[in-house]
């Protein structure tokens, strides 16, 4: 008797596949437009290395769907020089502060006091030295102080020397920031305008 369980088990598997043969495919994928979901990689691969690092970006593109979008949060240069990081303040997730201990300021965002250590306040080649590490403590610190912070020069760069693939990067500019932030700059107009095209 125990020897049957086996065989009608085979058999009932069997009968389900053949059903399964008989249903007709679902067509395309199943999201609005009938296209393959996009796979949105905000600041790389940031659970493993630090977030907006040259590594996470690599390893978003390496490890992805072959149409990822890299996301870049710009955070500007007190010369004008766009950076992906995905705060305003720098200090939670690069060794700034130590590095420039006597540079903290303190800005109102959003009707507050934010005091920490913020782009705008450093030239561009500052910002270059600066190194990123985890900004979230329960991930591993195994690649913290390894990467520097990249412009978005450097990111547009990184995608280039992807031969034979496509990749989309996502700038996303807090334009009430740039507007209080550098009212009259001709080259953050030039960001905006080419950004919104």
């Amino acid at each position: 008797m125990g020897a049957t369980y086996p065989l009608v088990f085979l058999i009932l598997l069997l009968l389900h596949g053949t059903k399964a043969a008989s249903d007709p495919p679902v067509p395309g994928w199943l999201t609005l437009s009938g296209r393959r979901p996009l796979v949105i990689a905000r600041g790389g691969l940031s659970g493993v290395v630090p977030e907006s690092s040259q590594l996470a970006y690599s390893m978003a593109m390496g490890s992805s769907l072959c149409e990822v979008v890299l996301f870049c949060d710009l955070q500007f240069s007190s010369d004008g020089v766009g950076f992906c990081h995905g705060s305003l303040r720098l200090d939670n997730s690069s060794n700034i502060a130590e590095k420039f201990a006597d540079r903290g300021s303190t800005y109102q965002v959003n009707g507050r006091d934010v005091q920490g250590w913020f782009s705008l306040d450093f030239k561009s080649e500052e910002l270059h030295s600066v190194l990123l590490v985890q900004n979230v403590l329960s991930r591993s610190n195994t690649f913290d102080r390894t990467q520097e912070l990249l412009s978005l020069d450097n990111v547009v760069q990184s995608v280039l020397a992807q031969k034979g693939e496509l990749h989309v990067i996502w700038v996303n500019i807090e334009v009430d920031v740039v507007s209080l932030t550098f009212k009259d700059s001709p080259r953050i107009s030039l960001y905006c305008t080419m950004f919104s095209i």
